[in-house]
C-alpha cells in the first residue's frame, strides 16, 4: 500500500487552479511586486486563453480584479493626487 503525505503533495506540485497560481504569485511580496507579478499571470494566462485553453473567464475576471484592488491600494499610497484627495 503507498501511503502519500499532505506534506509530499505540497511540496511536489504546483497550484492546480488558476485562483491558487493567483495566490502563489503574490504570496509574501511587497506590493509593487504584487502588482507586476499578477500582471504577468495574467497577460500569460490570456494568452493561453486566445490559444485555446488556460483559465475559465471568470477565474481570469477574478484576477484581473483583484489586480485593480491591490493597484488602487498602490496608487492611495503612492500617487501625489491619490494623497491630497483623501
Amino acid at each position: 500500500m503507498l501511503i502519500i503525505r499532505a506534506s509530499q503533495i505540497g511540496a511536489v506540485s504546483k497550484p492546480i487552479f488558476f485562483s491558487q497560481q493567483v495566490d502563489a504569485a503574490i504570496a509574501g511580496k511587497p506590493l509593487d511586486e504584487q502588482l507586476t507579478a499578477l500582471a504577468e499571470l495574467i497577460q500569460e494566462a490570456q494568452r493561453d486563453k486566445e490559444a485555446g485553453y488556460g483559465p475559465p473567464a471568470d477565474e481570469l475576471r477574478a484576477a484581473r480584479r483583484r489586480w485593480l484592488t491591490l493597484y488602487e491600494t498602490w496608487a492611495a499610497e503612492n500617487l501625489p493626487s491619490r494623497r491630497n484627495a483623501a
